[in-house]
């Protein structure tokens, strides 16, 4: 049932994505966080007028952002070089082109739920996190400045973040299949806003979380695409399949 849901969750979002938009994987962008991350691997999209999102998922300790198509595929398990961190993070990169970061508002949808299902936590990308870095156009690699939107985000045009799956109390031991998506809406007009730009990835961990029953199928998906008739991304996004 679970991954029933995930897959009429897929289907909706692809029905509703305009046709302006192309995800490109395997992007280079330089980040600006940190220190020696590499700048490769990115899941982007840019919109016409300059936006430029990006997800990926990093191995911790080989630095790896290999993926398929933004499926990144991790073994479960800790990370070597700090034993209290799953193996991967995920981070995401925000530049809006030629304004500054304080001209959009970016939302970043979070997946908690570890098994095929989907269960969205989603927060300002800007403001929920009070140690992006922060840059622009012609920031190198690692020079990035940390700090909270109120006081960088009038000033650049680059905003990044790398998270763990432990700071969120995800137990990394888990088989599991965790859902990333980031998306630009005008100022002011919240998560549910109109997407000026948006991109996902998926990360699949050990065997990707539990496989249900699939003799029906079928019938289930031909019911849930019906339900969803006219109901909004919002609430799609914020919907718990079970």
């Amino acid at each position: 049932m679970k991954k029933i849901c995930k897959i009429i969750t897929a289907l909706a979002f692809c029905a509703m994505v305009p046709s302006g938009w192309a995800i490109a994987f395997n992007q280079n962008i330089t980040a600006i966080f940190g220190t020696g991350n590499p700048d490769t691997g990115w899941t982007t999209d840019t919109s016409a007028g300059g936006i430029q999102l990006g997800l990926r998922a990093k191995d911790r300790d080989t630095a790896s952002t290999a993926n398929a198509s933004g499926v990144y595929s991790y073994a479960t398990g800790f990370a070597v070089s700090n034993p209290a961190r799953a193996r991967w993070n995920w981070e995401f990169s925000i530049n809006s082109g030629g304004v500054n970061l304080d001209n959009f508002d970016f939302y970043i949808s979070v997946d908690t739920d570890p098994s095929q299902a989907t269960s969205y936590t989603t927060v300002n990308a800007l403001t929920f996190f009070a140690d992006n870095s922060y840059g622009n156009n012609a920031t190198a690699n690692g020079a990035g400045v940390e700090g909270p939107a109120a006081a960088l985000a009038s000033g650049n045009n680059i905003a990044q973040q790398s998270q763990n799956l432990v700071f969120v109390g995800g137990n990394p031991n888990l088989d599991a299949t965790y859902d990333y998506v980031l998306y630009a809406v005008a100022p002011g007009a919240g998560s549910g806003g109109a997407h000026l730009a948006e991109t996902r990835i998926t990360v699949v961990v050990g065997n990707g979380g539990a496989v249900p029953d699939t003799g029906s199928t079928l019938a289930l998906l031909g019911l849930g695409i019906a339900a969803l008739t006219g109901f909004s991304y919002r609430q799609r996004m914020r919907t718990v399949c079970s």
